[in-house]
């Protein structure tokens, strides 16, 4: 019963960091470039696609390395292949890279803060501070 629990968790984690990084990057991008509407970009699916599966490549970062280690991957994952993609097949080649890089960051911190505190949450730890006992 508590692996199929932690399944659902990780499915309902990697959703939310994922939909909820793309909007935030979605509106940085739209309050920092010009000519991208903000409406434009929200519905632009292919962005929520690799959103999804940055995001999807944590939990087997998280399994297979060190919590810091994998917290640490998990961001360079979520800032370098979505900058990658986006200067290869999003149109991103009017951006730095520094630009590219800067944008995703957000993104890869949302995401990351995201799925986290998901799996927090499904523990139970979200808000109780540590040696707090009730």
């Amino acid at each position: 019963m508590a692996a199929k629990r932690m399944i659902a968790t990780d499915f309902i984690a990697i959703g939310a960091g994922g939909v909820l990084g793309a909007v935030a990057t979605n509106l940085v991008v739209s309050i920092f470039t010009d000519g991208a509407a903000f409406q434009d970009l929200m519905v632009m699916w292919g962005r929520y696609v690799v959103a999804i599966a940055v995001t999807a490549s944590f939990p087997f970062l998280y399994k297979a390395l060190p919590k810091s280690i994998a917290a640490i991957l998990s961001l360079l994952v979520g800032i370098v292949v979505p900058s990658v993609l986006a200067r290869l097949f999003f149109g991103g080649n009017d951006l730095s890279w520094l630009a590219l890089f800067a944008i995703h960051t957000v993104f890869a911190i949302i995401a990351l803060m995201v799925y986290r505190a998901m799996h927090a949450w499904a523990k139970g730890a979200l808000f109780k501070a540590p040696g707090f006992r009730a």
